[in-house]
């Protein structure tokens, strides 16, 4: 009887592996297959545990209904369909669908190398998509490692145990079976005991907890300096005059002034953007000339930098708590006009080395166009 329970448990388990292929397969797919999303369902798997336990018990039950000479061959036969066949069949299903899983990995990712090119030869488009592309590469490469890695652990621990058990269940000689079968079942405690941890340590969430402090802190520490170095580049390169910023045009201007929106609160001078809108004409060579200036002396003036912070209460939290409260600042307007042509001239440079795929954060593009990517 414990035998029959620890056949069944390790035909589920194996087939739990097989879902867990599927549900990997399915999500290479641009539209998701009806039938392994089915075999994947919580029902699917509920009818696979009970089948899982109750097939295995065949053996027994028909050696013990069959009572008769030929019972010696009819078990083993039975056995080998109850227990080996079904074990090699699902393993090479996991193989199979894992390589297939494998080559549209590498397949979509050419895809999106060929698709996020960028159409501009800039120097600094081409050094965001080398940046951009050998993450992504780096990325992939991790996953068919890991893909590849759950192969190798499906032929080592089940394909060896199953055609030890096949061999030795035709063999005659009692010693030798028990021997090559005590023997096989080692190999089934290698899927068990690793496939786990495969699937654990995928996790991102889990692998940043497992980290020890003192080493969380050295990398935390390690991307601050990286990030402080790349900022005190830029900075200097850009004292140095190797990157030139273009003076700021009139269109610019008309364009952030024709973007502000009507009906705000007036900043912490008392202008609003309607003063601006219909002032245009004539503050505009004032604007054009203080915003130039700005851009030559690489300096903002503090009388910019101010504004006017309204504490909001959180949704559903405690009015007496001031920790319950977030900032809102509205800014000078002028600073706006600023901030508004900035961000036409830097949406121009993430546009050329952004993912195609990228919903969140873009003009136009509502996140709901999600839902139709695979």
């Amino acid at each position: 009887m414990v035998n029959i329970l620890c056949a069944g448990t390790v035909l589920f388990s194996i087939y739990q592996k097989l879902t867990i292929c599927w549900e990997r397969f399915n999500a290479t797919l641009q539209i998701s297959n009806r039938v392994l999303k089915q075999l994947t369902s919580g029902k699917a798997i509920t009818v696979s545990f009970v089948v899982a336990h109750i097939y295995p018990s065949i053996a027994p039950i028909t050696e013990h209904v069959r009572n008769e000479n030929s019972c010696i061959v009819l078990s083993s036969t039975v056995r080998i369909l109850s227990f080996e066949m079904p074990a090699m069949l699902l393993t090479v299903l996991i193989v199979g669908f894992y390589s297939l899983t494998i080559a549209r990995v590498i397949k979509i990712h050419k895809k999106i190398q060929i698709a996020i090119a960028p159409s501009s030869s800039s120097p600094q488009g081409q050094q965001g998509q080398t940046g951009h592309g050998k993450e992504s590469t780096k990325r992939m490469k991790r996953n068919v490692f890991t893909l590849g890695f759950i192969i190798v652990l499906g032929l080592v621990s089940i394909l060896p145990r199953c055609c030890t058990a096949l061999v030795a269940i035709l063999n005659e000689n009692t010693a030798s079976t028990t021997a090559a079968l005590t023997y096989g079942n080692q190999f089934l405690f290698i899927n068990a005991i690793f496939d786990p941890i495969v699937y654990t340590l995928r996790i991102r969430q889990f692998r940043q907890k497992l980290r020890c402090s003192v080493c969380y802190k050295q990398d935390f520490e390690y991307k601050k300096y990286e990030l402080s170095s790349l900022q005190n580049t830029i900075i200097e390169n850009i004292e140095k005059g190797k990157v030139k910023i273009e003076p700021i045009r009139e269109e610019e201007i008309h364009d952030a002034v024709k973007r502000l929106k009507n009906g705000k609160y007036s900043d912490i001078d008392g202008i609003s953007a309607e003063h601006y809108k219909n002032a245009e004409t004539e503050l505009l060579p004032l604007i054009l000339h203080i915003l130039n200036t700005v851009i030559e002396q690489l300096d903002i003036p503090q009388m910019l930098k101010g504004g006017i912070m309204t504490p909001v209460l959180k949704k559903n939290k405690d009015r007496q708590n001031p920790a319950n409260y977030r900032g809102i600042t509205v800014t000078k307007i002028f600073t706006k006009i600023l901030q508004s042509v900035l961000k036409s001239r830097i949406e121009i440079k993430i546009h050329q080395i952004q993912n195609q795929l990228q919903r969140g954060f873009t003009e136009a593009i509502p996140m709901i166009f999600a839902a139709f990517l695979a």
